[in-house]
């Protein structure tokens, strides 16, 4: 099995989320690495996405691209993944052991919160790590 990547660009939005089982959390990080939104929670259902979408293009400067990244986590992340993304978003599922060692890389080793998941996401999705998921037209 071969493992795409979606290199960042200039001009690259990084949208994290970390999902759990009734609700997820999402934050919004610019490729020079500057939070355009703080980690914000919202529930794990078809409006509840919706509503994140939303609230993602509100704090994106309008010509950006996106990126989506999200830990895969048993089938907790399948409403993420299968979500109706815009079509130009490109939707990245990250190995969780990537994700763990990414935590040990910044010093949390022990410590697993959703902010420092979204932090350990976002770091990977910036260097261009995991497997892009379908093919976005």
């Amino acid at each position: 099995m071969s493992v795409q990547t979606a290199p960042v660009t200039s001009s690259t939005i990084v949208v994290a989320v970390d999902v759990g089982k009734t609700s997820a959390m999402v934050s919004v990080t610019d490729d020079a690495r500057q939070r355009l939104m703080s980690p914000v929670e919202f529930p794990m259902t078809r409006s509840g996405l919706g509503a994140a979408t939303e609230r993602v293009l509100a704090v994106a400067p309008s010509g950006s691209q996106f990126k989506v990244g999200v830990e895969a986590a048993g089938h907790y992340h399948r409403p993420v993944v299968d979500y109706r993304w815009p079509p130009d978003w490109k939707v990245v599922e990250l190995n969780p052991a990537h994700v763990a060692e990414q935590r040990r890389v910044m010093g949390r080793r022990r410590v697993k919160t959703d902010g420092i998941d979204l932090e350990a996401i976002t770091e990977l999705m910036l260097a261009g790590r995991g497997r892009v998921i379908g093919q976005r037209e």
